[in-house]
């Protein structure tokens, strides 16, 4: 069953938010810095205000989207059942073309190839020939070039693109410009060596500086 969906064609925050909101951005604006211990309960106090601010508005949204997101959700489902024969085999037939391709295309390089070399071979016989015994001699007889197939032609809306594909053999051999840092383990790291009572600054890691810092939440 498919579920009906109203789309809102009030404005989402109601007039008393917006009056609120502009009332603490007003107070929040004369709060320059925190240099003392009165500016940082005011900060305090005012963070809590503004998230309660942005915390109430988040609510009216999702009272309005999460009907959107169950339809998706819904809808999503139905495409996944409906095309999931043809995923299956368009994923097939372009992988047997895409190998097939391949291998007529590694074919046509070295027939190609091998055409090059025979024309260079046939150019390097003439020239010694040249050299050996000037215009008195006939040129040898010229053997037939190696046949090149054509490139394959695929259906109409459909076009070949050259990959490179690559594949890791061995990561720790890979050069330095190909790695990067996890930045979500070294989080994971640092929270355990907090959980464990470690000072930030005893945390020594090569590449690595660790400093304790507090958070306004």
């Amino acid at each position: 069953m498919t579920t009906a969906i109203t789309i809102p064609t009030t404005n989402l925050a109601p007039q008393e938010w917006i009056a609120e909101r502009d009332n603490l951005l007003g107070i929040s604006a004369n709060l320059s810095g925190v240099t003392n211990d009165w500016e940082f309960q005011a900060a305090t106090e005012m963070v809590a205000k503004l998230s309660g601010m942005r915390k109430s508005l988040e609510q009216e949204r999702k009272a309005i989207t999460g009907k959107f997101d169950a339809a998706k959700k819904e809808i999503m489902a139905q495409e996944r059942d409906l095309v999931g024969n043809v995923e299956s085999e368009y994923n097939r037939l372009r992988q047997a073309a895409g190998d097939y391709a391949t291998a007529k295309a590694a074919e046509r390089e070295a027939a190609e190839r091998a055409r090059r070399e025979a024309i260079a071979e046939r150019e390097m016989i003439q020239q010694t020939a040249q050299e050996s015994f000037g215009d008195a001699v006939l040129p040898p007889p010229t053997a037939p070039e190696p046949f090149v197939p054509d490139r394959l032609k695929a259906a109409p809306g459909r076009k070949q693109v050259i990959q490179y594909i690559f594949q890791i053999l061995d990561p720790a051999q890979l050069d330095r410009k190909f790695l990067s840092p996890d930045e979500t383990k070294i989080r994971s790291f640092v929270q355990f060596a907090k959980s464990q009572g470690i000072k930030a600054e005893d945390i020594q890691e090569p590449g690595l500086r660790v400093v304790q810092k507090v958070s306004i939440n």
